[in-house]
């Protein structure tokens, strides 16, 4: 079988997330750990906090996988690296004494349903997109002016984005189109951005990008820095 995985094992601190790579396994055949076609690694991140809402994102390439949590890349595999289709689950399962690391001796089978324990988690969405497709434009772009800056957030509504591209323009007279320009980029799943224009009316909108490709227009936002009115800018559709 082949599988790539995100495991939260629940007897390890909270800031631990285990990652795991197989590639043709065959159960007894094979060893635990072999490289070849297992390999798990335990990464500790600072700030994280398995119990808090995350998100997680896996890059499956050719030539080996890849795990991001909150938008940072934190583990990449090599080898073992799967090759064959696989199909999603999300579920909790209980080791057995077998692995020691994982196994809790208070959670054991029962036949008495009044016995049964019951435990949840919360997904917010599962998605899947081919690395080689179009990126999803973002939306809901938003401001919040403070002082002389600009705070710009939106929805990302992509899960194979590099990054988004900031633009800026001054505000035209009339109705003549703004002409933007580019005043910088954020990361993958990083959804803000702050600016410092200077004072004035301004007019903004963003895009997502990848090495293949790049989104269409956000909706566009005007704002006004320097003025008595403080707050968020006002939204314009394309």
């Amino acid at each position: 079988s082949d599988e790539i995985d995100i495991e939260i094992v629940t007897t390890k601190p909270t800031d631990t997330v285990l990652f795991t790579s197989w590639n043709d396994w065959v159960d007894g055949s094979n060893g635990y750990g072999d490289g070849i076609h297992n390999l798990s690694t335990y990464v500790s991140i600072l700030g994280y906090n398995y119990q808090d809402w995350n998100i997680y994102k896996i890059r499956w390439y050719s030539d080996r996988v890849e795990w991001y949590v909150n938008g940072v890349l934190e583990n990449t595999h090599t080898s073992p690296v799967p090759d064959r289709a696989m199909p999603i689950r999300a579920n909790f399962w209980a080791a057995g004494p077998q692995w020691a690391e994982a196994h809790d001796a208070s959670l054991q089978p029962t036949s008495d349903a009044a016995s049964n324990q019951r435990y949840y988690y919360d997904i917010d969405y599962i998605k899947v997109t081919g690395l080689g497709e179009s990126v999803e434009a973002p939306t809901n772009l938003s401001t919040n002016v403070n002082e002389t800056s600009v705070n710009l957030s939106w929805d990302d509504n992509s899960l194979n984005e590099d990054g988004f591209e900031i633009f800026r323009a001054k505000k035209p007279k009339g109705k003549r189109s703004p002409e933007y320009s580019s005043i910088g980029t954020s990361g993958t799943d990083i959804n803000y951005f702050t600016d410092s224009p200077g004072n004035g009316s301004w007019v903004y909108k963003v895009n997502a990008f990848n090495s293949n490709t790049v989104s269409s227009d956000s909706n566009e936002i005007q704002v006004s820095v320097g003025s008595k009115k403080k707050g968020g800018g006002k939204k314009n559709r394309n």
